[in-house]
């Protein structure tokens, strides 16, 4: 999504919640604050910042009962204090957000987040990978009852070896490291090697982030 002409708001019922990451961005016309309980025009904003102490009452009080506004032309990222973020994973689903962060994370990666929705990448706070994760694998069950995921090899776009292949498949079947060790008959400094150059040649954060990755792009067929 390019950020270029497109309508952006900062939406809290709190004074000052945006204020220091507004800060790390250029002051433009399009940029607009807004603390109402209910926003009537809410269909001409593109990027959405809301700040929610109950995420499920922000939902349906912004959302759920707008059903006119083309939510999956908009991109909305919720901001909420750390011990409620879990709570926002509920809210996924929903076709228009793109996001959840906490407040620090907003305040410290502004910038970053910009330039990763103008990419069309999810903002995800490093703290929310593991539940994340665990929410995935739920929706897919839900949907079809399934036993385990087996990667698809001819998916993915990335030359590996038979040893990397079968790292991917225990990550995937949830195997912590020392296991994996044990069945491959490798050390785990070995499997932590492995572990790190598929991270980086993944493009993921971190080992949970790869595995969510590997689901979320496809490269994998679920199994009854």
């Amino acid at each position: 999504m390019d950020t270029v002409g497109k309508q952006i708001l900062f939406h809290s019922p709190q004074e000052d919640i945006f204020k220091q990451a507004m800060q790390q961005l250029p002051q433009l016309s399009n940029l607009h604050v807004s603390n109402a309980e209910w926003i009537p025009d809410i269909y001409q904003y593109d990027i959405m910042f809301f700040y929610v102490e109950d995420p499920i009452t922000t939902y349906r009080t912004h959302f759920k009962q707008t059903s006119t506004v083309k939510w999956f032309d908009k991109s909305i990222v919720l901001v909420t204090n750390t011990d409620r973020m879990e709570e926002s994973i509920s809210l996924l689903n929903f076709p228009a957000i793109k996001g959840v962060v906490s407040v620090t994370y907003l305040e410290a990666n502004m910038s970053t987040i910009m330039k990763e929705l103008e990419n069309g990448s999810f903002i995800l706070d490093s703290g929310l990978y593991s539940q994340v994760s665990t929410f995935l694998m739920k929706q897919y069950k839900r949907r079809e009852p399934i036993s385990r995921f087996e990667l698809d090899y001819t998916r993915v776009p990335v030359r590996m070896s038979q040893s990397e292949r079968d790292i991917l498949q225990l990550l995937l079947d949830g195997k912590d490291t020392t296991t994996i060790a044990k069945m491959l008959y490798l050390n785990t400094t070995t499997v932590n090697s492995y572990i790190s150059k598929l991270i980086k040649r993944c493009e993921a954060k971190d080992r949970t982030d790869l595995v969510v990755s590997l689901i979320r792009k496809g490269w994998v067929n679920s199994v009854k």
